[in-house]
């Protein structure tokens, strides 16, 4: 998510795009999920600004 950040900000929308495709095919857990949720509303932000 970082990554895609730091390449949305650097206008290179391809590789922000393609790193957010594969965002969500990361398998986690429960847990893993609930600790990650504040980078994964951040994901969204940046996908929904990149429409």
């Amino acid at each position: 998510m970082y990554r895609a950040e730091l390449a949305a900000t650097l206008d290179e929308r391809e590789t922000a795009s393609a790193l957010l495709a594969r965002i969500e095919h990361v398998a986690l857990d429960p847990g893993q999920t609930a600790r990650a949720a504040p980078a994964f509303g951040i994901a969204a932000d940046l996908a929904a600004a990149m429409r």
